[in-house]
């Protein structure tokens, strides 16, 4: 009996990870509206028996797929930087990026990434992937061509700025940027970009207050500060600013 029960409740959910995948595949690419958060969430509970948390585990670490981008925003309590993330959804990149890197929730600076092992220039950290793309700059977006702003995932939407980043940025094939280590870098240091490496224009110049010693005051953008980020991070910054 305890293993019938079992191969039922796997079956559940392969059919349920089967559906959910294909109704948001089938939104994803038509242009139509994904499905609220309220369906979402019926759509994740309807199965008997099975906790809504241990079928999103089991989403989420199989096979790279949408729900590994796009479940974190249906389960959304904690608002960071304009953008609603669960803490549920923050543990469960932590438990991914296990032995890599960390969230960690800070006074100074609130959600934080830290590196969990010790890096060397040019190691890849992390790869981000966009979950939604506007051709108009938005308070949490960030750019990736001249009419192409985007929002990052878990965890890199977390990541903070410094104007002597650790971090530079490689586009890649996910619509975002990979992030890589521009010097060494050491457990438990906070990963940190520049801001400038990507945007080139700020909507709203304003104050930085990373405390660095090479803090520039204002970002205004690489339109502005363009030479001081060729001459910080070489080759490390967005590819469309590199046509400026």
């Amino acid at each position: 009996a305890p293993l019938s029960s079992t191969r039922d409740k796997l079956d559940r959910i392969r059919k349920l990870q089967d559906d959910l995948r294909s109704q948001l595949v089938r939104h994803a690419t038509s242009g139509g509206c994904l499905p609220s958060r309220v369906e979402f969430s019926l759509m994740i509970t309807s199965s008997a028996s099975l906790t809504a948390s241990s079928i999103r585990k089991r989403i989420l670490y199989g096979s790279p797929n949408l729900f590994e981008l796009l479940l974190p925003r249906y389960f959304a309590t904690t608002t960071v930087s304009g953008t609603s993330i669960s803490t549920e959804a923050i543990a469960e990149t932590n438990e991914r990026y296990r032995g890599i890197l960390q969230i960690q929730k800070t006074p100074e600076r609130g959600y934080s990434l830290f590196a969990t092992k010790p890096f060397v220039p040019h190691d890849v950290i992390m790869s981000a992937s966009a979950l939604s793309e506007s051709k108009e700059r938005k308070s949490h977006s960030i750019q990736t061509d001249w009419t192409r702003h985007v929002e990052m995932d878990l965890p890199a939407i977390l990541i903070n700025h410094s104007c002597d980043a650790n971090t530079g940025i490689i586009d890649n094939a996910d619509g975002a940027f990979d992030f890589v280590a521009l010097r060494p870098i050491a457990r438990g240091e906070e990963l940190l970009w520049d801001y400038e490496a990507t945007e080139y224009e700020m909507s709203v110049p304003f104050q930085c207050g990373c405390g660095s010693s090479m803090c520039g005051g204002t970002l205004s953008g690489f339109k502005t500060n363009g030479h001081i980020i060729k001459q910080q991070y070489g080759s490390f910054y967005a590819s469309y600013l590199k046509q400026s």
